[in-house]
């Protein structure tokens, strides 16, 4: 398994390449992108200078069906995963929405397929929020696109009140990357939003680490949505993570 770095994380941080120059002493080469990097001029140099690379990338539906679009990102950064990082929740409140959603997303895969690259999903909450046919939007996706893989993010089914590892037991087959974020308790930082360093929160690691090895995860990408410090959010979630991967790797 891989550990990359989501840089929604610092969005809100001004200059990227002494973060990136952390990264690096912390022995972490891969990013994970979204939709505000890939303007950023000269930013594909800044990775490739570090040796570091880009191996997944959150890019929104409608910019992944602009074909040129997704194969000028492909070609810039050396994306081969492409993730929808979510999308409205109206339109996959219901089977009927999730299935419009879903012949998108089926003719994109077949797409993408063509062109060498792979489509994931990434949830928020919506994806768990049950139709009112009392089926799960996550699930019909899956069900209707069968390239589609799940970047599963363990910190919004736990917000949820779901068991990250049952997930990882009974979608494992889809399951190729996971976002490592996890959920402060009751005693968390009121300025994080409910966000907490990887390890420090409420999420069963133990539990998680022992399902990993019923899913196809090879990516392990680092996330805070509202880190105040984001060197200091990535310094400790690495000290925890370096630990945890190593049993995760053998299990």
């Amino acid at each position: 398994m891989q550990l990359s770095f989501q840089l929604y994380t610092a969005r809100d941080v001004a200059q990227l390449d002494p973060l990136l120059d952390l990264l690096v002493r912390r022995g972490i080469y891969r990013v994970e992108g979204w939709d505000a990097i890939y303007g950023i001029a000269g930013f594909a140099n800044s990775l490739s200078s570090r040796n570091m690379t880009m191996p997944s990338a959150h890019m929104s539906l409608a910019d992944l069906k602009d074909r040129d679009r997704r194969q000028q990102v492909a070609r810039e950064f050396g994306v081969s995963r492409f993730i929808v990082p979510g999308i409205a929740a109206d339109r996959i409140s219901s089977r009927d929405g999730c299935l419009d959603v879903g012949r998108e997303l089926l003719e994109l895969s077949q797409q993408m397929k063509a062109e060498g690259l792979r489509l994931g999903w990434h949830n928020s909450g919506a994806e768990t929020t049950r139709t009112a046919t009392r089926e799960r939007p996550i699930d019909l996706l899956l069900e209707f696109v069968p390239e589609l893989e799940w970047e599963c993010d363990l910190g919004w089914l736990a917000s949820a009140g779901l068991e990250p590892a049952t997930e990882l037991r009974t979608q494992g087959n889809r399951i190729t990357a996971l976002h490592m974020r996890d959920v402060a308790g009751p005693d968390g930082d009121p300025k994080q939003q409910g966000g907490a360093d990887i390890g420090s929160g409420v999420l069963e690691w133990e539990a998680i680490r022992a399902a990993l090895k019923l899913t196809r995860v090879d990516l392990l990408v680092m996330e805070h949505d509202h880190a105040q410090d984001v060197p200091g959010f990535l310094n400790r979630s690495t000290d925890f993570l370096l630990g945890w991967m190593t049993p995760a790797a053998t299990a």
